[in-house]
């Protein structure tokens, strides 16, 4: 009897918990309808603060201005962050480009044709690690109306192209992972 009251607390606490984090994804992926301009570096930098990277290292390339809301572009960086830990990548390479931005992650790479399903709910790829980083990426992106794509570059790795992001050129300046 006392392990059935376990479970049933255990339930309550694992449907808390769903019940906030669905609520907080459904907050963060609603219409983006004041973006401001923001330092690229300065938002994935402090997302990568953010969340327990272990040894992973990330290096932006580029730096530029993106209109954007900062906690859901914040929010955007830490699951891509969570996304590159889930598939053992030890390097995260971030640049801009005319539309939007490029991550690649150095990890485990997608099985060909499983780029789009990395955005399904329901199908974690390539492993079940990576869960629901996916699917909250494309949310997340789609609430600034941008695109999100992911394909597997020839050095390997995971590859992330967000596009429809409207960028400000101002000082853009080569970081180097500083």
């Amino acid at each position: 009897m006392g392990s059935k009251h376990i479970t049933s607390a255990s339930g309550k606490a694992i449907q808390s918990f769903l019940f906030t984090d669905l609520t907080t994804i459904s907050r963060l992926t609603q219409p983006v309808a004041d973006p401001q301009p923001l330092s690229f570096w300065s938002v994935l930098q402090e997302a990568f603060g953010n969340v327990n990277t272990d040894d992973l290292v990330c290096t932006v390339e580029t730096d530029t201005e993106i209109w954007a809301d900062k906690v859901r572009l914040s929010e955007l960086f830490q699951n891509i962050v969570r996304l590159a830990l889930a598939t053992d990548s030890s390097e995260l390479v971030a640049r801009s480009t005319d539309d939007g931005f490029v991550i690649r992650m150095n990890g485990d790479s997608l099985l060909e044709g499983d780029a789009e399903k990395l955005f399904n709910y329901g199908t974690a790829v390539p492993h079940a690690d990576a869960g629901m980083l996916g699917p909250n990426i494309r949310s997340l992106a789609q609430a600034h109306g941008w695109d999100v794509t992911a394909y597997t570059p020839d050095s390997g790795g995971i590859a992330l192209t967000v596009s429809g992001a409207t960028l400000s050129d101002f000082a853009v300046k080569n970081t180097g992972g500083e």
